[in-house]
């Protein structure tokens, strides 16, 4: 069956705007300004809804052509003194079903009847088979020629079911030459005269057999009717109110997302996430230069005390005293102690040191050109056109909604500022002060008790000294090999006892060092990574909004286009 296309234009774009409207409300939490946007309503004209007014003598069947045309139940049957103006929507057009004109029961019929005819962008114009009396002569002509409405109008014969021939050439050929009469200077054709028989279309609807459903739709004049109707709306400029939402629904689609899928605000959010992944990375490669100096440092205190702990075991030789081991023990406890500290303050001016090369180059980061950039394209003032400015293409720039920050947990105030606060303040505050940035001094560097370690080994010596006063009598073989034994025995030990120290210190300056260091970003890394991810769903999100919108502007080009051929033939 024929559609008419004025309705099935308007209804397609209506469905084209509840999709955009769709659009809007799912990705409005993406804070880009949509919620800011004034999407059409309806899709109605500016000027309001295209009004296709059937005018008529009482009982010619408008109601019935009405459901007839749009399936809607109108108020058929109603009395003459009940019956006023009826307007159904249908979809964004709308129907209007008026009182019976020149019955001179009501008059105020006709004063109502006009003022929709007024305000008609179609006026079907309905009358029996029986033609025209002199009452709706007088009325037609009023209306298409003194009025000169007869552009607007189309004219239709309604209840050929009760003519002798049925709805058929012949029996339209002489109501015809009937009508002629009163129409004129009009032709028929001018006027797009249709004949219809509504009762063989509702037979159509309801009959089963195929060849008897062909014979009703035919009879009809449906088919007729609705090609007459397309013909009208697209010969009389009609279609051209329905263009103008659409040009207001493209403008506004474009205004989002510009010339393709690929909204700018897109590139900016990438551009932040590239910013933040370049400072991650700058703070992560500090990390890594502290733990591999950190350990660079521990190593050389590792192998100073392992020193100590050699050049004091190779004091432990025959005749050795155990007062004398003891001094050389606390000459070797205090340059242990010596080392310690020393170290110690290496260690934590060579963080500082990094610590503020990372910050620097942080720095360098935030006042860069893509930097700046980035903040600019986030910080600058939300602006909402005027609809003015939508007509004159609606030269907004999306990109400038500063609101993207408040969704992942930034204020304005901060993309504003002279260095987006991404990872977090100043690292060179925390490790000014050692104490602060550790919390503790390295255990066991408070307490590194060489004497204590290295005690067991007095025993030692006091049995080698023992056998060597033996020996000095005796000279016998076998106790100068067990006192070579004990000897031995000590000089490992102490050896032991300073490598286990060292490597103690080792292992607890790197872990700390590590550990702190993770302590103290593990939460810029952590809200750097949310964010990150916060930038990616964004992006995905936006990738869809964008796909979504864009679809929609090539269906809204392509009735646009359908409209404007349709509208041209």
């Amino acid at each position: 069956m024929t559609n008419f296309q004025l309705e099935e234009f308007a209804r397609r774009g209506g469905k084209l705007l509840e999709e955009t409207q769709k659009n809007f409300e799912t990705y409005k939490d993406l804070n880009i300004g949509l919620d800011k946007i004034s999407l059409p309503k309806t899709m109605k004209p500016s000027d309001g809804a295209v009004k296709l007014v059937f005018v008529g003598q009482y009982s010619s069947g408008k109601s019935s052509i009405i459901k007839m045309l749009t399936g809607i139940e109108t108020e058929i049957g109603a009395g003459i003194k009940t019956q006023t103006a009826h307007t159904y929507n249908w979809g964004d057009l709308e129907i209007v079903d008026t009182p019976g004109i020149h019955t001179e029961l009501r008059p105020d019929h006709d004063e109502k009847t006009y003022y929709e005819i007024d305000h008609a962008a179609l006026l079907i114009f309905v009358v029996t088979n029986e033609g025209f009396d002199d009452r709706m002569g007088n009325h037609f002509r009023k209306l298409a020629i003194t009025q000169d409405r007869g552009k607007n109008m189309v004219l239709v014969v309604n209840k050929m079911d009760r003519t002798a021939l049925g709805n058929v050439p012949e029996q339209q050929e002489i109501i015809e030459k009937d009508l002629l009469k009163v129409i004129e200077p009009f032709t028929p054709a001018q006027l797009y005269l249709t004949f219809l028989n509504t009762e063989y279309y509702f037979e159509w609807q309801t009959e089963t057999d195929e060849e008897l459903k062909e014979i009703y739709l035919n009879q009809s004049g449906y088919e007729k009717f609705v090609n007459n109707l397309n013909s009208f709306v697209s010969s009389r400029g009609v279609l051209s109110k329905i263009q103008s939402p659409l040009e207001t629904l493209k403008s506004t689609i474009t205004s989002v997302i510009g010339e393709s899928e690929d909204l700018s605000i897109d590139r900016d959010i990438e551009a932040a996430e590239q910013l933040l992944i370049r400072r991650q990375k700058t703070l992560l490669d500090g990390k890594r230069r502290i733990r591999a100096e950190i350990t660079e440092i521990a190593e050389t205190l590792c192998s100073k005390i392992k020193s100590e702990g050699s050049k004091l075991a190779g004091e432990i030789a025959p005749g050795i005293t155990e007062e004398n081991f003891k001094r050389k023990l606390e000459a070797a406890q205090l340059q242990v102690d010596t080392y310690v500290n020393s170290y110690e303050k290496r260690i934590f001016d060579r963080l500082a040191e990094i610590c503020d090369n990372v910050n620097q180059e942080m720095a360098l980061i935030d006042k860069s050109q893509f930097s700046v950039n980035v903040q600019t394209n986030f910080s600058a003032p939300v602006h909402v056109p005027s609809e003015d400015e939508r007509a004159a293409k609606m030269a907004w720039d999306i990109k400038s909604k500063s609101g993207i920050w408040e969704n992942i947990g930034m204020t304005s105030k901060d993309a504003a500022s002279a260095t987006i606060p991404l990872l977090g303040g100043k690292l060179s505050s925390v490790v000014k002060d050692v104490g602060h940035f550790f919390g503790f001094k390295f255990a066991p560097w408070g307490a590194v008790n060489v004497v204590k370690s290295v005690s067991n080994v007095l025993g030692w010596i006091g049995l080698a000294m023992t056998a060597y006063q033996i020996l000095c009598k005796f000279f016998g073989e076998d106790e100068q090999k067990k006192m070579e034994e004990e000897l031995r025995k000590a000089r490992e030990e102490t050896q032991n006892s300073f490598n286990n120290i060292a490597e103690d210190i080792r292992e607890e300056i790197i872990s700390a060092a590590t550990n702190k260091m993770d302590e103290l970003t593990a939460p810029a890394f952590a809200d750097a990574d949310n964010k990150i991810s916060e930038f990616r769903r964004m992006k995905q999100r936006l990738k869809e909004l964008g796909h979504s919108l864009q679809n929609t502007l090539i269906d809204v080009q392509k009735l646009m286009d359908e409209v404007q051929q349709t509208a041209g033939t």
